[in-house]
């Protein structure tokens, strides 16, 4: 059927007539003495029912006050062409029915939260990016990054290696950031120097430039937390683990335990996304450029720290554990360092990832990312990437103006980005509930396939 044109001309409002013979839930009830209002749940249906590109519908009907709405039979309503002899329509949910479907909910002159709106909400002063910035920043995380290597170059006390391999880890996550930030041209206005600088940035976390910028850019960041398009940190079904080989079972008990982030993001990630994926044909010069230069340098840093661990410890099996304290055990601490925060930024029993066609931009940017606060020494090396909220809003906004963004959308939409403190038994508790996921419920699951209950 047409929709009938009832909402005036520049309303907030999408008029459509539906038709229902099966029940369909009802959520959200909520009155006044003048209106009763509904949201109907198209998510359930699982179909956009009135085409407004999302998929939660607000009906709002008019009521005679000290009347019960659901005590009188339907019949026809004025929206819909016909009168209801002066009685107010009631909701039915096993007949005909006839709604007028508004884009927010309960009301119809509330403006429409969209990345757009919420992106023109940003001062000018969010996208400041002055070249000395991002060079001072580069330069200091390369200096501290030289220094932590030299450190490990010359000392073999246990207790010091135990110390320096997860600091060194956190140097990389700083470049790492930095090279991140390059990619989604927000370090600097040119992109010649973001990409100079990003790759440069990207060695010692061995990735390529162009690879990271097409799985991250171009997929995570245009599809977040959308089923069989956002490959980050992807949940698994239980008939999909129930269909699995005894070792993948294992594999994923172990990935996404507490243990398991640094295994994950370099299995799933690193090799399956960078090393070992074929790009589409028009990015291949890109990805093949990064692995070259990835591969130079790789070859070159192993063969120098090779030639110093026979030069310092006198044979072959001095020089392979020189590599492996210098360059090696640094580097898996950084996997682990990335995945779990992958993890937290984008897993929890509040963040529900949707199929397809029940997936908004707005609604997976604001609602599966988080705003967390780090501890003042760790997001030195982290630059403030814990205020994911903004920065999946818009990936433009360079790392040191995430906050000041992340205050503009609080005022925006209120607590639904509201920052909370990061707590290391959350992140625990989190990788021992969220194991599976139903689609279909949109809730997060056990191993046994029932629900968890929702973090409060």
């Amino acid at each position: 059927m047409v929709p009938p044109a009832m909402c005036g001309s520049g309303a907030n409002c999408v008029d459509y007539r539906g038709f229902a013979q099966d029940p369909v839930s009802l959520e959200g009830l909520t009155g006044t003495q003048d209106v009763f209002a509904f949201t109907l749940s198209e998510a359930i249906a699982a179909r956009d029912r009135n085409g407004d590109g999302d998929l939660r519908v607000a009906a709002e009907y008019p009521r005679v006050a000290g009347e019960d709405v659901g005590a009188h039979p339907f019949v026809d309503h004025p929206r819909c062409g016909g009168g209801h002899g002066g009685k107010p329509p009631a909701v039915q949910t096993r007949l005909i029915f006839c709604y007028s479907a508004d884009r927010m909910p309960s009301t119809t002159d509330a403006p429409r939260v969209t990345i757009g709106s919420l992106i023109a909400a940003l001062p000018e002063s969010c996208y400041e990016n002055p070249i000395w910035k991002g060079l001072a920043y580069f330069a200091r995380d390369a200096v501290i990054y030289g220094a932590l290597v030299a450190a490990l170059l010359f000392t073999d006390h246990p207790l010091a290696l135990l110390c320096l391999w997860p600091v060194a880890g956190l140097a990389i996550s700083a470049l790492f950031v930095l090279g991140h930030d390059a990619a989604h041209g927000a370090l600097f206005a040119s992109s010649r120097l973001c990409r100079w600088i990003g790759q440069l940035a990207m060695l010692p976390s061995l990735h390529g430039y162009d690879a990271w910028a097409l799985g991250h850019n171009r997929i995570h960041h245009v599809h977040t937390a959308c089923e069989g398009l956002d490959f980050v940190w992807h949940p698994v079904t239980k008939p999909q683990y129930d269909a699995a080989s005894r070792v993948r079972q294992l594999l994923h008990r172990l990935e996404w335990s507490v243990w398991g982030a640094g295994l994950y993001y370099l299995r799933a990630i690193w090799w399956e996304r960078l090393v070992r994926v074929v790009p589409p044909e028009r990015f291949q010069a890109g990805f093949r450029r990064g692995r070259l230069i990835v591969a130079a340098y790789a070859v070159a840093a192993s063969a120098a720290l090779f030639a110093a661990g026979v030069a310092r410890y006198g044979g072959a099996g001095g020089g392979v554990w020189m590599w492996v304290k210098v360059f090696l055990l640094p580097w898996l601490c950084w996997n682990h360092i990335i995945g779990a925060t992958v993890y937290v930024h984008h897993i929890g029993p509040n963040f529900m990832w949707r199929r397809r066609d029940e997936w908004t931009r707005v609604t997976a940017q604001l609602d599966t990312t988080s705003n967390l606060l780090m501890p003042r020494w760790y997001n030195f090396f982290v630059h403030n990437i814990y205020w994911h909220v903004p920065h999946h809003v818009d990936p433009r906004i360079p790392f040191y103006n995430l906050p000041q963004a992340a205050a503009v959308l609080q005022h925006e939409v209120g607590s639904r980005v509201a920052p909370r403190r990061f707590a290391l038994r959350d992140y625990v508790r989190t990788t021992r509930q969220c194991k599976l996921y139903d689609f279909e419920r949109r809730v997060w699951c056990g191993y046994d396939g029932a629900p968890i209950a929702a973090a409060s």
